[in-house]
């Protein structure tokens, strides 16, 4: 009995492992797909009609690899690698990870002044990332991305209009449905990640609009510069 416990327990702690090598092995094929997409576009440059068809699927292609990248971080968090970022950095990164067409519906907006903390600036920008994502899907306008720094604080505050929400379609097809629940997986692993950055994530509703915040608030670190 002693024995078979010790076996159930080590196949239980290998789950993590497993988990995260799974993950981490879908990012191949996912980014050989994107590619085969992509040039498949380019070769579609006179049907529209299969041009956004092929659109749409790169769309939901890069849900997926949200939530791939999600699910490796959820099953096995990787260590902290603090950096000088910029708030422009940032705020560019976040938005290298969406699609076209979500991208050109978010404005940025960066306060003057001091802009730079020491963040993991890699996970802070995936997790920006995935609130955008969620945001272009569910509101289907544009949205408004403002970061500043203020007192040792960090804010990004992530904003859009509530009434286009109720003018969008809920997913109908099963792609649709598919990615909509990686996207709400990848925002609810990005929100326990932001507190492993030592920050809050708050969400706000005063019509017409929806506002959510990272706060994050400067640690006690050595500046890696």
């Amino acid at each position: 009995m002693h024995s078979s416990t010790n076996s159930v327990g080590t196949e239980v702690a290998a789950i993590p492992d497993l988990g995260s090598v799974a993950a981490r092995g879908l990012r191949t094929p996912l980014a050989a797909l994107r590619a085969a997409l992509e040039t498949l576009e380019a070769e579609l440059s006179e049907d529209l009609r299969a041009r956004q068809l092929v659109r749409r699927a790169l769309d939901e292609l890069g849900r997926v690899t949200q939530s791939t990248d999600a699910l490796a971080e959820y099953v096995l968090p990787a260590p902290l690698h603090p950096l000088r970022c910029s708030l422009r950095e940032l705020s560019q990164s976040a938005l290298a990870g969406l699609s076209d067409d979500r991208r050109a519906r978010i404005w940025v907006a960066l306060e003057p002044g001091v802009d730079t903390l020491i963040v993991d600036g890699p996970l802070l920008s995936r997790c920006l990332t995935a609130f955008l994502s969620r945001a272009t899907a569910a509101l289907h306008s544009e949205v408004l991305l403002h970061a500043h720094r203020l007192d040792e604080v960090t804010t990004f505050a992530i904003v859009g209009d509530l009434s286009a929400r109720e003018q969008g379609c809920e997913p109908n097809t099963a792609p649709e449905r598919i990615g909509a629940v990686a996207e709400d997986f990848a925002v609810a692993v990005a929100r326990r990640t932001i507190v492993r950055l030592g920050g809050q994530v708050a969400d706000h509703d005063v019509s017409p609009h929806h506002c959510l915040i990272v706060r994050l608030f400067d640690q006690a670190q050595e500046d890696p510069a």
